[in-house]
């Protein structure tokens, strides 16, 4: 099943993080723009903009899908700029949820 259309599910301190071939598997099925750090287990994106405006609607819209997918991410708001950090703070990792959640990204920027 394509990871956009799947939910992010609850996750505890019980579950344990992906392992780094695990990530870089799921992570074929984002958009090439993220970036997986591997030392911190981290997904990031950067999104450039021409103004102030765009990157807001763009966090807008993340917020909104974040708040529906009770998955938060890291977003850094600058002018012509938006910064997106996933990872899973109860694991201090990378979980599912958090490829499930950069896909989702992935088609909110495709509108």
């Amino acid at each position: 099943m394509n990871l956009k259309n799947q939910k992010c599910v609850l996750a505890t301190s019980q579950d344990i993080s992906l392992s780094i071939d695990k990530c870089l598997e799921l992570k074929k099925e984002l958009r090439e723009d993220w970036i997986l750090d591997q030392e911190n287990m981290v997904l990031t994106k950067t999104l450039t903009f021409k103004n102030f405006r765009e990157p807001l609607q763009v966090l807008l819209k993340i917020s909104k899908m974040a708040e529906e997918q009770n998955h938060h991410p890291v977003l850094k708001l600058a002018y012509g700029l938006l910064e997106i950090s996933i990872w899973t703070h109860k694991v201090n990792g990378l979980l599912k949820n958090d490829f499930i959640f950069a896909a989702k990204v992935d088609e909110i920027c495709e509108h």
